[in-house]
C-alpha cells in the first residue's frame, strides 16, 4: 500500500488543485452559477434549427392618467387597419420564407432566390424600407443557418427589384 509520505503529497496536489479550480470561479464570477437548462428562455439546444418568425406582442399597456389637458394627442390608441395589415403581411411573408429556406435541400441558391423573389412578390404592402430590411436579413440569417448558402445584402435587395 501507499505510506504516508505519499497521502501527504496527494493531498497537497488535489488541495493546491481545488484551490486554483475554485479561484478560478470566484476570479471570473462563476461560482455560484447553475447552468440554465433547455427550454428556460434566451438558451438555445444546439439540436435544434432555429425558427426565425415575426411574434406579436402581448403585452398589455397602462393607459396614462387623463389630466384634461391633453387634447392634442398625436399618438393613436390603437392601430389602424392599414397597419395590423401590414404587420400580419409581414408574419405571413416571414412564416412563408422560413419554410422555403429550411425546405430547399439543395446547393441550388440560383433556385432559393427565384422562389424567394416569386414569394416575395406575393406582398407588394411590405415595399417599405422597414420591411424590406428586416426581410432582407432573415432571408441572410436564414439562409446561412439552414442551408449553409451565404446570402449578401446585395442579392438580399435584388430580391424586391419587381417592385
Amino acid at each position: 500500500m501507499l505510506d504516508a509520505g505519499a497521502w501527504k503529497g496527494f493531498l497537497i496536489v488535489a488541495g493546491i488543485g481545488c484551490g486554483v479550480y475554485y479561484g478560478y470561479l470566484l476570479f471570473t464570477g462563476r461560482f455560484g452559477h447553475q447552468r440554465r437548462q433547455a427550454g428556460i428562455a434566451g438558451t438555445r439546444d444546439s439540436r435544434t434549427k432555429r425558427t426565425w418568425s415575426v411574434a406579436e406582442s402581448q403585452e398589455m399597456e397602462d393607459e396614462p392618467p387623463d389630466h384634461g389637458d391633453n387634447e392634442s394627442n398625436d399618438v393613436p390608441d390603437t392601430p389602424d387597419a392599414e397597419e395590423v395589415n401590414q404587420l400580419n403581411a409581414l408574419e405571413q411573408l416571414a412564416d412563408d420564407l422560413q419554410t422555403i429556406i429550411s425546405e430547399h435541400q439543395s446547393g441550388d441558391k440560383e433556385g432559393l432566390m427565384y422562389r424567394l423573389q416569386q414569394e416575395i412578390s406575393r406582398y407588394p404592402v411590405l415595399n417599405k424600407p422597414a420591411f424590406r430590411a428586416a426581410i432582407s436579413n432573415l432571408i441572410i440569417r436564414a439562409a446561412k443557418e439552414d442551408c449553409s448558402l451565404v446570402v449578401s445584402q446585395t442579392e438580399a435587395d435584388a430580391l424586391w427589384s419587381h417592385f
